[in-house]
């Protein structure tokens, strides 16, 4: 199983209205750095772009309840949102779409983990500007004391309708999680025949 390090990372502690680390970047690619940061107490993501006199373009609320760590992180195109539980973890990316000048989510990516028969162990990862899906999974066969059985990597076309910051919510990657989810469970059912099969 690849390593979760990526999504793992500490991230400093946020105040109670506004985190204390804040992204600044040049997003808009005007040459001037723009700020992204997560807003706790209204639990949303806010960017304010130099080329649009820092209007705050803002995510609709995203529910932090439970979750261990969250927060706003730099990547290569963008900026990130991760947010972590004990067993699960999600990331969203966004980078700047010149065009209609909006921020837009343009991939995501989710861990799952479990020592249950039902538990999908494992990471997948989407694109959304062309549809590209990955699932790197595995089950547990309790009843034989087996764990960490790995599936063939899932790999297909999953589309969605293009999405954007202003847009954005808990129910963006809700919806990615539950495909990902019936990907993983029609892989995982058609391993276990797959397995019987062999036996006889």
């Amino acid at each position: 199983m690849k390593s979760y390090l990526t999504i793992l990372i500490t991230f400093i502690a946020y105040s109670y209205g506004f985190s204390q680390e804040k992204l600044l970047k040049d997003i808009d690619f005007d040459g001037v750095k723009d700020t992204v940061y997560f807003e706790t107490k209204r639990a949303i993501i806010v960017c304010r772009l130099t080329s649009q006199k820092f209007k705050p373009i803002k995510s609709k609320p995203i529910s932090i309840e439970y979750a261990a760590k969250y927060g706003i992180r730099n990547s290569e195109n963008g900026f990130e949102f991760f947010i972590e539980y004990n067993r699960y973890g999600a990331v969203s990316q966004f980078r700047y779409e010149k065009e209609s000048k909006k921020i837009r989510l343009i991939g995501m990516k989710h861990r799952e983990s479990g020592v249950t028969e039902f538990d999908a162990n494992g990471e997948a990862s989407i694109n959304l500007l062309n549809g590209n899906y990955i699932g790197n999974w595995a089950y547990n066969d309790v009843k034989n004391e087996k764990y960490l059985i790995p599936i063939p990597i899932i790999k297909q076309k999953m589309w969605f309708k293009p999405m954007y910051l202003n847009g954005f919510s808990q129910s963006s990657y809700d919806n990615f999680l539950s495909k990902s989810s019936a990907l993983f469970v029609k892989s995982h059912e058609l391993d276990i025949i797959k397995r019987n099969q062999t036996k006889h």
